[in-house]
């Protein structure tokens, strides 16, 4: 380390040669050691207080690094998002476009470049893509627009120069400033890392306590040690020293402002002329566009399109009205056909609750006729017997009554036979009168009659009593029959049979009467026939006849009874036959139970069929109707659109022939308009050159000004410096003052009474050895400065000598 000259005074060393001398990094001395441990502890202390200052000085660069980081990433980010906006704009150019471009011809390629991300290919693509849009719809114009004139190409071609010459010098002014900036970060970087290390040097100075050796002497920090042998106004320098150091510091701040705030002032003016730039070069191309035949007739063009979209809008609005309507009628439509649908499916659920109830009503006939059968099956086991004693009895009444017709026969003979022989006594007693052979005849004929009439009324009593059992037995069947239809039949049959016995009986006594009154005749007559044969000749002829006929209403009676027997007979045959056609009904009941429970699962099944053809039929009407609306709505709209479009069509027609007419008109009022405007342009692009010349003559003034007002002040300080030195006016007092606040900082910082005697080697701060024991006694073993714990081998003892 460069040692200060002894005796010198301020001015015999230079300003310049101080100023090296501060900003040099001297050495710093750690003073003698007592042992190899105090020397690794003094080390350490070092060591530590040099990583404590590059951990500071990282940490401040991380954070300019940080700080320039995040400025980069908010520059990118607002260039993103120009970038972002600028296809939106060209999108919205490309679809303006697109509808006046051929069909061969497309901006497909913008979208291409975008999707590729690359921003330095975006703007000449797409201005590309525009420029050869606009060039393609120069040929479509009218031959009306091929008489407008041109600019000459010359005149382009120095417009075009100045211009690039005006981009070029701003282009220039900018990279100067941001050199000028450059440079200003860097002073002011370097004179922030200066300040920075003069602070640290600064507190270092005010800081550190001072070391003693191992005689006891007192030592001070960094130059201020008596080892180096200073010369007796050496604490003087010292002071001096530190007021430099802080007046020097103040200025290197105060010049980092004032340089923070030109690079501030610099940076602004170079955004603002960036913006200009951007904004000549987009006047630029925006004045070439604007300018050209090809946007005036984009621009009447999208006059047109903007009329015939206000027509399109009360077109729309119409349409909306009739779509409103058309939505009310369609759902006026479904509420009916939602009535409908409401209305049939009551009717189908009434017709199902009918089946129901029919099923019900055949499930329960069905169990009555299953019951009625159960019960007709059960009489007819009881009535088997008697229907087999019935057809028996009806064969024995055949048999007899085929018997009676054979007797019948015979009586029919014996009457003939008997006629025969009356004829012949006749005839006899005609030719000759013999009396006694008559009445033997007679009475033997008489006596044979009789006999006959003894046998019939033998047989009328057997037949009684086979009626007496039929009738008995016909009344048991009745009365185990249960059907009432069958009980009505047998009793007509049975007053019938009854009927036909009583004329029987009747016919039988009448008989029987005429048999005692002709007895009783025969008898009178027996004894009168003697006296008047010829008179009873006619009398018997008359009675032959009324026998005859006696004996034919006989005959007749036994064919009726026979007739009456053979109806009962076929009485009792029906009743078989509708005991027959009972069991077979019987078996139709059963196979009706079955078919009917088999039709009941048909019925379940369609059921069920029924149910999913409603709602597949209901699901069919919806899809129905909705094709029905679509196609409705279809029709609507292709109607509307085709009125829409032949009036549109009309409308364009006449559009096209009024714009034409007033497109040469205002292509003429622009060229002119044109003329005047461009050199208007010249005269206000000349008169900003001046006044952008004149404002960088005051900046630069302004500057200098600035320069000036700071070196001033600077000096005006030095000079307030050097006249505060007046007041100390020896040295002595100078070191009697360090020498007391010295003194000050080794008292112990816990009692500020007693001298720093016992060090903590955890954290190395110094305190006294009373304050040390009683901590460690109350168990607050804690360093009172940081806070670190201690334990009994973690505190020594200093001995200053």
């Amino acid at each position: 380390m460069a040692k200060r000259p002894f005796g010198g005074g301020e001015g015999s060393v230079p300003p310049a040669a101080k100023r090296t001398s501060l900003a040099a990094m001297s050495p710093i001395d750690i003073g003698p050691a007592c042992g190899e441990e105090d020397l690794n502890v003094k080390v350490l202390q070092v060591q530590n207080k040099k990583l404590s200052e590059r951990l500071r000085e990282r940490n401040f660069a991380r954070e300019q690094l940080e700080a320039r980081v995040e400025e980069a990433e908010n520059r990118v980010e607002e260039q993103r998002l120009a970038l972002a906006s600028l296809p939106r704009h060209l999108q919205a150019v490309r679809d303006h476009l697109t509808p006046l471009l051929p069909p061969q011809l497309s901006l497909d390629g913008l979208a291409r470049v975008w999707e590729e991300a690359r921003p330095e290919m975006c703007l000449e693509e797409g201005f590309r893509c525009m420029l050869t849009a606009l060039k393609t719809l120069e040929p479509r114009q009218g031959g009306e627009e091929k008489e407008v004139e041109i600019p000459p190409p010359s005149q382009l071609q120095e417009e075009s120069d100045r211009l690039q010459d005006e981009a070029k010098a701003l282009q220039s002014r900018c990279d100067e400033l941001e050199s000028a900036l450059a440079d200003a970060r860097f002073d002011l970087e370097r004179s922030m890392s200066r300040v920075q290390r003069l602070e640290r040097q600064l507190a270092d100075a005010v800081e550190s306590p001072p070391v003693t050796s191992q005689t006891g002497s007192f030592v001070l920090p960094a130059s201020s040690s008596p080892a180096a042998n200073p010369p007796p106004n050496a604490e003087k320098t010292s002071t001096e020293d530190v007021g430099n150091l802080s007046a020097e510091l103040e200025e290197a701040k105060e010049l980092a402002d004032s340089r923070l705030k030109e690079s501030e002032q610099l940076s602004q003016q170079i955004v603002e002329l960036r913006a200009d730039l951007e904004l000549a070069t987009e006047a630029k191309a925006v004045l070439d566009v604007e300018n050209s035949t090809p946007y005036l007739t984009l621009q009447s063009q999208f006059s047109i399109i903007q009329l015939e979209n206000s027509q399109l809008r009360s077109s729309l609005e119409e349409l909306k009205s009739l779509l409103y309507e058309a939505r009310a009628h369609h759902f006026s439509q479904l509420d009916e056909l939602r009535t409908e649908e409401v209305k049939y499916e009551n009717e189908v659920r009434e017709e199902m609750a009918q089946l129901e109830t029919l099923l019900a009503t055949s499930k329960r006939d069905y169990e009555l006729l299953r019951i009625e059968f159960e019960k007709r099956m059960a009489a007819n086991e009881q009535a088997a017997p008697l229907a087999k004693e019935l057809q028996v009895t009806v064969g024995s009444l055949r048999k007899t009554i085929s018997q009676l017709k054979s007797e019948v026969e015979r009586y029919k003979t014996r009457a003939h036979k008997a006629e025969g022989r009356l004829a012949e006594e006749a005839s006899k007693q005609k030719t000759t009168n013999q009396p006694s052979v008559e009445v033997l005849a007679e009475t033997a004929s008489s006596h044979s009659t009789a006999e006959d009439h003894q046998q019939l009324v033998n047989k009328v009593k057997t037949l009684q009593e086979e009626k007496r059992v039929l009738e008995e037995k016909l009344k048991v069947f009745t009365h185990s029959s249960e059907d009432e239809r069958e009980k009505a039949l047998i009793i007509t049959s049975e007053k019938k049979a009854r009927g036909q016995v009583e004329e029987l009986r009747r016919k039988c006594e009448e008989l029987r009467r005429d048999y005692e009154k002709r007895k009783e005749h025969l008898k009178e007559e027996s004894t009168r026939r003697c006296k008047a044969l010829a008179e009873d000749n006619k009398q018997l002829q008359r009675e032959l006849v009324a026998k005859r006929q006696e004996a034919h209403a006989l005959v007749q009676e036994m064919e009726c009874t026979a007739e009456a027997f053979e109806e009962v007979q076929e009485q009792n045959v029906r009743l078989l036959d509708q005991i027959r056609e009972k069991d077979d009904a019987n078996f139709k009941v059963i196979s009706e139970r079955i078919k009917a429970s088999s039709m009941q699962k048909l019925l379940m099944e369609e059921k069920d069929l029924l149910h999913s053809q409603i709602s597949n039929l209901t699901q069919e009407k919806n899809r129905m109707s909705e094709v029905m609306v679509r196609l409705e709505e279809r029709d609507k709209h292709q109607e509307a659109s085709l009125v829409a479009m032949e009036k549109d069509l009309a409308l364009k027609q006449q559009a096209m022939e009024t714009i034409k007419k007033k497109a040469q008109e205002s292509v003429l009022t622009a060229q002119s308009l044109q003329l005047a405007v461009a050199g208007e342009e010249r005269e206000k692009e000349s008169h900003r050159e001046k006044l952008r010349e004149r404002q960088e003559e005051r900046e630069r003034a302004a500057q200098q000004l600035r320069r000036s007002q700071e070196e001033v002040a600077s000096l005006k300080r030095k000079l307030e410096k050097y006249k505060s030195r007046d007041w100390a006016s020896s040295s002595d007092e100078v070191l009697l003052e360090e020498i007391r606040t010295y003194k000050v900082k080794l008292n112990c910082p816990c009692c500020s009474t007693r001298k720093k005697d016992t060090v903590l080697t955890k954290c190395f701060h110094v305190f006294c050895s009373e304050c040390i024991r009683s901590r460690y006694d109350s168990r607050l073993r804690k360093c009172p400065k940081c806070g670190a714990a201690f334990g009994a081998n973690d505190f020594h003892k200093l001995y200053l000598s």
